[in-house]
């Protein structure tokens, strides 16, 4: 079971794409672009992705995303 803080710091890092527009000062369409080049991990949840702040910040930094699952597709919000 993963305690209240846990879950509470998760849901704080996660954004919307909206929320990543502002973050990056960009347009909804460069957001998707990044998302649909492998170059911002992100989950699709309903019609819209989230995604894990860390991650964002990881690729304005220059660092690679992170690894796929088996099936190629980018999971980042394990919570168990």
């Amino acid at each position: 079971m993963v305690d209240d803080i846990s879950t509470s710091k998760l849901l704080n890092n996660v954004m919307t794409t909206s929320e990543v527009m502002k973050y990056l000062k960009v347009s909804r369409k460069t957001v998707l672009k990044l998302v649909h080049e492998g170059k911002i991990p992100a989950q699709k949840v309903g019609k819209d992705f989230r995604y894990l702040k860390s991650e964002i910040d990881a690729f304005l930094r220059g660092n690679e995303a992170a690894p796929s699952d088996i099936s190629g597709n980018k999971s980042y919000f394990n919570v168990a």
